[in-house]
């Protein structure tokens, strides 16, 4: 049913991107307990801390299929692009 990780480390198109979209995962992961730290100072509540986590992750499942679609729309360059400029405009 599940193959080993390495299986697809033997396909010689993947052996470049592997290794560096398994890095690129790891800001996703970290980012509800980044965001601990701040919240609890800014409230003390854990609760809210709780809720700004699962918040957080929901909305990372939510985004996820859509950052799916939307990097096999067409080539990484012009996808960089629009990510870059999606960045720079949310942080004003």
């Amino acid at each position: 049913m599940f193959r080993p990780p390495r299986v697809f480390a033997d396909v010689p198109s993947l052996r470049a991107p592997l290794p560096l979209s398994l890095i690129a995962r790891v800001p996703l992961s970290a980012l509800p307990v980044s965001l601990s730290f701040p919240v609890d100072d800014g409230t003390g509540s854990y609760t809210i801390v709780g809720a700004v986590s699962g918040g957080t992750v929901i909305a990372q499942a939510v985004a996820g299929p859509v950052r799916g679609r939307v990097a096999d729309r067409g080539p990484a360059a012009r996808l960089r692009a629009e990510v870059s400029g999606a960045n720079a405009g949310a942080q004003g």
